[in-house]
């Protein structure tokens, strides 16, 4: 397609003319490539200049210039110092970024008597070197044979988008694995099989015919309800458990117990409103992302919302952007809001106390999280479009019945509008409860005895992993 492009503008004669660009781009981390390759606009400027002006670089490095440099080097040496020790005596399970609440994380520690250990980006402390230089000389020799017009112009930008983990980097990732499989008895984790290339080497390292076994636990909404989910079919296959919100021993609500259950009295007391935006790009890390419709891909279909409420509730609006490049969607909204109206609570169970209407143009997570806590929902939205299973569907279709869910969002705020000041009334009527138990029993399963339970769970799942 895209060599059929070029070769129109040549039969026309249409001159190209490209914007000067002297930024290189070369990638620590995997999933950094992932996203720029799918968002940056200079990328796409810098990859139609390696093809058109066969740009190269021949050294690039990526130092750190922080002034405490000395400081945190040998702050780093002290932390790892003592974590390695606490390693090879515990031997511990470690679930990092695993989406787990402080209350929960807390309890499992003390209750597991420290052999469930939790952490943020544990493997930067080890691998996150704080100086690289790139060996391009050594990438101009990685190419794949030269078939086509497409493998050329791959080549040419091969050298950059091959991440510094995946080559520079590479063995020193493995050196350091070599300590963690020895001494880490179970990886659990909500991303990292998508987002931490070492955390990744890890899980796929089978050296000595032994694999570190690892876990994931459900870190956003729409996992078990569409046709086809990429992101959750990854998650699956390259684990060895998967702990989802819905699972039958009530073991995935890992995060959303973060989010109070609201009850009637604070919302009564509460007048804002919020509208929680969705996603603008059709690709999220590497993988399509089928649920943003093409009309989403400015804000007119939430500004036509806004401006059909009425003024009176327009004073109580909340504008919550979706935090993918905020401030490109945020321009278009400068001349109806002042910045009091644009969220800035950083977490959105901190937000949901906060309101008297959730308010959504999209089904996703923030969706999920609204009806788990109870506050009054509304969402506009073609949820026909998203490729949902046939059982999932059918509860929206009652939904959309009873004004949880709305097709545009006119008839969302018309729905508002009229509801604004007794909505509790329309939430706790008898088919809105009804519905709102449906959607909470397919989504979620609470169980007691939480923590007994999956301090033993994860414990069995080591104890194979050691036969």
């Amino acid at each position: 397609m895209k060599q059929m492009f070029w070769h129109s503008l040549k039969k026309k004669n249409i001159p190209i003319y490209l914007e000067s660009s002297s930024q290189s781009f070369f990638f620590i981390n995997s999933w950094d490539v992932a996203n720029v390759i799918q968002d940056s606009h200079k990328f796409n400027i810098f990859f139609l200049n390696c093809i058109l002006k066969n740009k190269i670089i021949k050294s690039y490095k990526i130092i750190n210039n922080n002034k405490n440099f000395l400081f945190i080097f040998f702050l780093k040496k002290f932390i790892t110092f003592f974590i390695k020790i606490f390693l090879i005596i515990k031997k511990p399970i470690l679930l990092d970024n695993s989406y787990f609440n402080k209350k929960i994380k807390i309890n499992l520690f003390i209750r597991s008597l420290g052999s469930i250990i939790f952490s943020s980006n544990f493997f930067k402390l080890f691998n996150n070197n704080q100086y690289f230089k790139v060996d391009f000389e050594s990438r101009l020799n990685l190419k794949i044979k030269n078939k086509d017009q497409y493998d050329r112009n791959f080549n040419k930008i091969f050298p950059y988008i091959i991440p510094i983990n995946f080559y520079e980097n590479f063995f020193n990732i493995i050196k350091n694995n070599k300590f963690f499989k020895k001494n880490i008895s179970l990886l659990g984790s909500g991303i990292n099989l998508h987002s931490d290339d070492v955390y990744k080497i890890l899980c796929a390292d089978i050296s000595n015919k032994k694999r570190l076994k690892n876990i994931v636990f459900q870190h956003g909404g729409l996992y078990g309800l569409l046709k086809k989910n990429m992101l959750e079919d990854i998650e699956r296959k390259y684990s060895d458990k998967f702990y989802s919100w819905n699972n039958k021993s009530g073991l995935g609500m890992h995060n959303l117990t973060k989010f109070k259950k609201i009850k009637k009295f604070e919302i009564e007391r509460n007048n804002e409103i919020c509208l929680f935006t969705t996603y603008n790009y059709s690709y999220m890390g590497r993988f399509l992302y089928n649920f943003c419709p093409d009309y989403y891909i400015d804000s007119s279909v939430n500004i036509n919302f806004y401006n059909k409420l009425n003024k009176n509730i327009k004073n109580f609006f909340i504008l919550r952007l979706f935090p993918h490049d905020p401030l490109l969607v945020k321009k278009d909204w400068l001349n109806l809001l002042s910045e009091n109206n644009f969220d800035t609570v950083s977490k959105s169970n901190e937000r949901f106390i906060k309101l008297k209407i959730f308010i959504a143009d999209h089904i996703s997570t923030p969706f999920f999280e609204a009806i788990f806590s109870g506050i009054p929902t509304v969402v506009y939205c073609d949820y026909r479009s998203y490729g949902f299973n046939k059982r999932f569907i059918n509860l929206l279709k009652i939904a959309e019945k009873n004004n949880i869910i709305h097709l545009d969002g006119l008839s969302a705020a018309n729905f508002i509008n009229k509801n604004y000041k007794n909505i509790l009334d329309w939430w706790n009527s008898e088919e809105v409860v009804i519905i709102k138990d449906k959607l909470k029993k397919y989504l979620f399963v609470e169980k007691k005895d939480y923590y007994k339970k999956i301090i033993t769970d994860l414990h069995k799942v080591k104890i194979l992993h050691h036969n």
